[in-house]
């Protein structure tokens, strides 16, 4: 008879480092289960978790368990959100020129993100910060937007396809 034990890799679902794996949860962190099979390598140690985490899979929507890859981790990495080329992102950073504000528009919103941060910058240039906006996920908030004609949007979220759009009517 063989006897199953429920597995979990407890894990920061803002940089995906791992913290534990084993049959416990870490209450103070997020969670996955996993198979016996893929904590085999770390419970007879030919395995480290330091060389793993654990990554949100977009088109399944959900955290797996990935080994790290050999490049050097990027500890602080922004990505500039470009305007929408299709309908297949999840969330826009839009900017309303006629209300001088912005605000998030969720088009699919991702399992386990809470909220998500936007950063305005000098128009190419991620080291002139010229602002930052924090959204809650699913709310209606918006945030003033003056006084800034050239710019570029970055995020640093990685769980979501995010875009940047600018329009004249608001759809709050």
């Amino acid at each position: 008879m063989n006897i199953s034990t429920k597995q979990y890799v407890s894990f920061d679902k803002n940089t995906g480092e791992i913290f534990g794996i084993g049959p416990s949860i870490n209450e103070s962190y997020n969670h996955i289960e996993v198979t016996n099979e893929q904590v085999e390598p770390f419970q007879t140690l030919k395995e480290n978790f330091i060389n793993w985490k654990v990554i949100y899979n977009k088109r399944d929507k959900n955290f797996q368990l990935k080994k790290n890859d050999d490049e050097a981790p990027q500890e602080f990495l922004l990505n500039e959100l470009t305007s929408p080329k299709d309908n297949f992102h999840e969330i826009e950073f839009v900017v309303d020129k006629s209300k001088g504000e912005c605000y998030l528009n969720t088009i699919d919103t991702p399992k386990n993100l809470d909220e998500v941060s936007f950063y305005v910058t000098k128009k190419g240039d991620p080291h002139f910060l010229l602002n930052t906006f924090t959204f809650k996920i699913g709310s209606k908030e918006s945030f003033p937007f003056k006084n800034m004609e050239s710019y570029s949007v970055y995020t640093k979220n990685i769980f979501a396809d995010c875009v940047t759009r600018e329009t004249d009517e608001n759809y709050l």
